[in-house]
C-alpha cells in the first residue's frame, strides 16, 4: 500500500490533541525509520490492522507499540462510581483477552523480527478524578501484565526514558526557534522548560 511519508518534525511540532482520530504516517530523515500511527484508544480495531499482515498482503512492522488503558478507564467511570475498580475492570480485561490469540500468531508468523510491546500506565500527576488515582491505574496495569503472561509481548513499565527523549527534542526545537525569534524571549522560554523538564 502506497502511503504519503511526512516528516516526524511535523508531529513533533504539533499538539498532541490535533492527531486524534487520525492516521499518521511520519519518517525520520536521521533515524532512517518510519512511523504509523493509528488512532484506536480502545484497541477496537486492531484485529483489522493485523489481518492484512497475517495474511501476508502488508509487510508487518518491526515494532508494534499497544496502549489504551486510559481510554477505558474514562469510559467505565459510571461502573467505577458504582461498584468500584474491581468491577470496572473486568471490560478491559475481556478485551485484552480476546487480543491475545491474534496478537500471539502475528509474532510467529511474520518473517521478520516483530517486536510487540504492550504500554502500561503511568501515574499522571494533575488528573483530579477518583479514577485516576495511582491505586486505580495500578489495578490496570496488573491486569493487563496478567493477561499479557506467558505470551510473546513485552510490557513496558515506563515512559521515562522516551519522556527524556521527547525533552531532549523539544528542547532541541525550541534552540532551533529561538536562532529564528526574538532571543530575551526565547532564553525565558528554555529557562522555563528546563526547569519544568526537571521537576
Amino acid at each position: 500500500m502506497r502511503r504519503d511519508w511526512r516528516n516526524i518534525r511535523e508531529l513533533l511540532k504539533g499538539n498532541r490533541l490535533a492527531i486524534r482520530n487520525q492516521t499518521l504516517h511520519v519518517r525520520h530523515t536521521d533515524l532512517l525509520i518510519r512511523l504509523t500511527y493509528e488512532w484506536d484508544p480502545f484497541l477496537l480495531d486492531l484485529p483489522n490492522i493485523i489481518k492484512p499482515w497475517l495474511e501476508e498482503k502488508e509487510v508487518p512492522p518491526a515494532l508494534l507499540l499497544l496502549g489504551g488503558a486510559l481510554h477505558w478507564i474514562r469510559t467505565t467511570a459510571p461502573i467505577f462510581n458504582r461498584h468500584g475498580v474491581i468491577e470496572a475492570v473486568k471490560l478491559y480485561k475481556s478485551h485484552l483477552t480476546n487480543l491475545i490469540p491474534l496478537l500471539t500468531r502475528l509474532a510467529p508468523h511474520t518473517s521478520n523480527c516483530l517486536q510487540i510491546v504492550f504500554k502500561l500506565l503511568d501515574h499522571i500527576a494533575g488528573l483530579n478524578f477518583k479514577h485516576h488515582l495511582p491505586e486505580n491505574l495500578e489495578v490496570y496495569n496488573q491486569v493487563a501484565r496478567e493477561v499479557m503472561a506467558g505470551s510473546d509481548i513485552a510490557v513496558w513499565d515506563s515512559t521515562i526514558p522516551l519522556s527524556r527523549a521527547y525533552v531532549a527534542e523539544v528542547r532541541k526545537l525550541l534552540v532551533e526557534y529561538c536562532k529564528e525569534s526574538c532571543r530575551v524571549r526565547c532564553r525565558f522560554m528554555l529557562r522555563e522548560f528546563w526547569h519544568l523538564s526537571h521537576h
